[in-house]
């Protein structure tokens, strides 16, 4: 019952609030756009697109459901610092 417990606490449960929290802690405006790109990394996000980049990692439920989590980073040009930071809501998915 134990192993039950612990299994089941450790999968993953979509929670937008956490996500941005742990987003909005890794990038703000004004900040430098490559920073912003690692920042994002290590969190596990991947970047596609030119401006605005669109940020996305897929997290997997213990049920047959997956969940995607999703940043738009808007940037300025010529400074190429971030000009808003855009956090959809956490799309999921089931079978």
């Amino acid at each position: 019952m134990v192993l039950l417990a612990l299994a089941l606490g450790g999968c993953y449960r979509a929670n937008q609030t956490r996500f941005e929290q742990s987003v909005h802690g890794q990038v703000s405006v004004g900040m430098p756009l490559q920073t912003a790109v690692t920042n994002v990394g290590k969190l596990k996000l991947e970047c596609t697109g030119v401006n605005p980049l669109y940020c996305t990692r897929i997290r997997d439920g213990l049920m047959p459901y997956s969940c995607l989590e999703r940043v738009v980073l808007h940037w300025s040009d010529p400074d190429r610092t971030l000009s808003a930071v855009d956090i959809p809501p956490i799309a999921c998915t089931s079978l």
